[in-house]
């Protein structure tokens, strides 16, 4: 039987109605799975479906060449203009705020302006966001500001400290997007540094910082830290801050807010723009191709023999004549609360064309790929999102800001990718997408009311539904069965220290509880060697999987440190000779004594193994005197390290606030 989407409606209606009147019989439970098979094959024929796109202006006067959208959680949306301006569109308010006006440090035109910014995860409480624009030098500066805490329409111009700037060889393909993935780490996507065909090799150079996505914490350090699980922080000749390489120009990419996932629209030379894709946890240290790839296509230029195709795009499509495609626009997952027919939907389009495409999970581990609408004008510089996690886009030579939509009523009801869910704790805190005005109505097997928002915690394996209504009062639902496993077990391990000179016997680590599996840099079933581990910081690592459960601890967790330990004080005719005072407060110094002139790197390390400071010294025959500002270094106890020819040292220090 074909129902038509009123058939589907007065069907889903008589069933609501059915669940009401028999909430206390015994016969609920065959009504709610009769339900549930219903909204199933629902949704099933919602999603096989292209979206029709339906393009609303939002705002059409007042900005000037708008490049990115975002919000920072609530219902205010702000909008990146590329001369040096944000500017606040309030809800319902024609007018706009000026958030932050930096035009006169702003180099802008062609790719070059303020290309984008993102708010700290903890806006709310510290008030800090970041900014990436182009300085009047040409390079890349990546800073961050502060609200008025007096006024949050309001920056404060004053406040700006500079985090990254780096060096730009030509005008073009400086990247621009800057956001924070779900780990709390700031990623900001850079571009090969221009021309054509990457004329030095930057992208597949990991001593450089173009042609990569970069990852930081910007809430350690100064002026940030390096996340311990970066994949280069202990690989000679590659820069720390590296996540990926071998991109091109990620003009755009973007987190999906509901796995983490990330997606990078980079764009292509002259024949393929490509959409690369990886998955929340996989780790970094991916080569996307470039300049020798240009999506899975060999390029054919010099220094090329031994770079393989390591992690081609999942999508590409090719520059034709009709219609002129010429640059890809990334965008983001469709993760709102609207239209059930986009949910789950990748959109992007292209610069030339605005030629809307989308990219969905098949269910076997690729993606259907669907044209959708094109919008009639042209130059679509970004996607963002708002709170809700609805989709606009901007146009750049006109300033409108358009809302995409879906042709069908139908809301979002989302609970989770499968029937079952299984969750290792007594407790499973369930949602669906958050709409604005929406009514939301959870149940559970018994027919029993248990939450009228779009979040509930349930206590209960068994099965739950969520009913929601938007203001059109059009209704979808959703089911899933929770299935409660109980908390997982706390894993722990024993036996190894947090510091080993690189000549230090193996030690043998102990389980907590047995049974489980070591992980980390020198590792060998439960033994540490930190010979086979090598100088640096590692993080070692005990998971335990519970054999009744399937759930897995990884709380088990140790950073520890290798070192060179040549003397401890002496490394390569240098000597440390005093670091005072120590106990430190606001300065530290260090007095070395060299032999030769020499190049040398010294490091401030925390106890969690990250790299607060980083200071390029040249050291000059006889006394050195090397000065850190550590004035904004919380109360602990830290390590500098000193790297130079031959190996690396490292003393301890204490900073007593």
């Amino acid at each position: 039987m074909i129902l038509t989407f009123d058939d589907q409606k007065k069907m889903y209606s008589l069933l609501l109605y059915l669940l009401q009147i028999h909430n206390k019989m015994k016969r609920q439970f065959i009504i709610n799975f009769l339900a549930v098979i219903f909204i199933s094959f629902l949704t099933f024929n919602a999603r096989a479906q292209a979206p029709n796109l339906i393009f609303t202006p939002f705002i059409t006067s007042g900005l000037v060449s708008p490049v990115y959208l975002t919000n920072c959680n609530d219902d205010r949306i702000f909008i990146v203009e590329q001369d040096g301006r944000i500017r606040i569109k309030h809800p319902g308010v024609t007018a706009m705020d000026t958030f932050l006006n930096i035009n006169s440090i702003v180099a802008s035109g062609g790719e070059r302006g303020l290309l984008s910014m993102a708010f700290h995860p903890e806006y709310k409480q510290n008030g800090f966001f970041y900014v990436n624009y182009t300085n009047n030098s040409g390079n890349t500066t990546i800073a961050r500001y502060s609200v008025n805490p007096a006024d949050s329409n309001k920056a404060l111009l004053n406040s700006a400290s500079i985090l990254l700037v780096i060096y730009q060889p030509f005008s073009n393909h400086n990247g621009g997007q800057i956001q924070f993935g779900h780990d709390g780490y700031l990623y900001i996507g850079m571009g090969d540094g221009g021309s054509a065909n990457d004329p030095g090799n930057r992208a597949q150079n990991r001593d450089s910082l173009l042609g990569k996505i970069l990852r930081i914490d910007v809430d350690h350090g100064n002026p940030y830290a390096i996340p311990l699980d970066n994949p280069f922080i202990n690989t000679p000749n590659a820069r720390d801050e590296i996540w990926t390489y071998g991109m091109r120009n990620p003009w755009r990419f973007s987190f999906d807010r509901l796995t983490g996932d990330l997606w990078i629209g980079d764009v292509g030379q002259g024949a393929w723009e490509e959409v690369d894709f990886q998955s929340n946890g996989t780790g970094g240290g991916d080569n996307y191709g470039w300049r020798c790839w240009e999506g899975t296509h060999s390029t054919g230029l010099s220094n090329c023999s031994n770079v393989i195709n390591q992690h081609p795009p999942v999508y590409e499509y090719f520059h034709t004549s009709n219609p002129l495609y010429c640059s890809i626009t990334g965008g983001f997952i469709y993760r709102g609360a609207q239209y059930s027919n986009l949910f789950g939907h990748y959109l992007f389009t292209d610069y030339c064309t605005a030629q809307f495409q989308s990219l969905i999970a098949n269910g076997s581990g690729g993606f259907t790929h669907y044209n959708l609408a094109t919008l009639t004008n042209a130059d679509i510089s970004s996607f963002g999102e708002d709170m809700y996690g609805e989709l606009y886009v901007c146009r750049l030579s006109n300033g409108f800001i358009y809302k995409i939509q879906e042709a069908a009523c139908l809301p979002v009801a989302y609970i989770a990718g499968t029937d079952t869910l299984n969750v290792c704790d007594s407790v499973a805190d369930l949602s669906t997408p958050l709409g604005q005005n929406f009514i939301y109505q959870w149940t559970d097997s018994s027919g029993n009311t248990i939450s009228n928002t779009n979040t509930v915690s349930v206590s209960q394996s068994g099965w739950y539904q969520v009913n929601v209504y938007n203001p059109a009062f059009c209704s979808n639902a959703d089911t899933v069965y929770v299935n409660l496993l109980g908390p997982p077990p706390v894993a722990s391990f024993a036996g190894l220290d947090t510091f080993y000179c690189i000549y230090n016997s193996a030690d043998t680590l102990t389980g907590i509880p047995a049974g489980g599996v070591f992980n980390g840099a020198g590792i060998s079933n439960s033994i540490f060697n930190p010979d086979s581990a090598g100088i640096g910081i590692h993080l070692v690592q005990y998971n335990y999987t519970d054999p009744n459960t399937g759930c897995v601890s990884s709380s088990g967790k140790a950073v520890v440190r290798v070192d060179a330990c040549v003397g401890l004080t002496t490394l390569n005719g240098v000597e440390v000779s005093d670091i005072f005072p120590n106990p430190a407060k606001n300065q530290l110094s260090i007095n070395l004594d060299a032999l030769k002139n020499q190049q040398s790197t010294m490091q401030i390390i925390d106890m969690a193994g990250r790299k607060i400071q980083t200071k390029n010294v040249k050291l000059n025959q006889g006394r050195n005197n090397i000065t850190f500002n550590i004035h904004d270094l919380e109360a602990g106890i830290y390590l500098l390290n000193l790297q130079i020819e031959g190996g690396s040292l490292s003393r301890k220090f204490v900073v007593d606030k």
